[in-house]
């Protein structure tokens, strides 16, 4: 824990190359290279030991819209999803560096927004991460 500087919200912008998501299998996903085009980090963020994943609400708006609401959604602790990967890392030869950030899941199912419009995500006690496509 004491490598980590804070969680903070985040949303995750794919490439799905038109593929119907819910009706996907993940190894379909990967055949078809659905992936990460881009990230938003939002905060103001929470340290490790003030995090409770199982009273984490997380809330999705589109144009203002919440279209998403759920709590305890996430797929696995974030500490645990760190540690993986820096270990995945170490056995490998390679290291987290001081300022990188790592996804650790969604909370929410994937949405695809067409056009203009604003996206936020707000995890209570994180923050909030937001876009505005124009």
């Amino acid at each position: 824990m004491g490598a980590i500087d804070r969680f903070v919200p985040g949303i995750e912008l794919l490439d799905l190359r038109h593929t119907d998501m819910p009706n996907t299998h993940i190894p379909d996903a990967i055949a078809q290279n659905i992936s990460n085009v881009g990230a938003v980090v939002g905060g103001p963020g929470l340290a490790p030991e003030d995090l409770n994943v199982g009273d984490l609400q997380t809330t999705l708006h589109i144009d203002g819209e919440i279209v998403h609401d759920v709590t305890g959604a996430a797929p696995q602790d974030p500490l645990d999803a760190v540690t993986w990967i820096a270990n995945h890392l170490a056995a490998r030869g390679f290291a987290l560096e001081a300022g990188q950030v790592v996804f650790c899941g969604t909370h929410s199912p994937i949405w695809y927004h067409k056009g203009k419009g604003r996206i936020e995500v707000q995890m209570s006690r994180l923050g909030t991460a937001a876009l505005t496509l124009s």
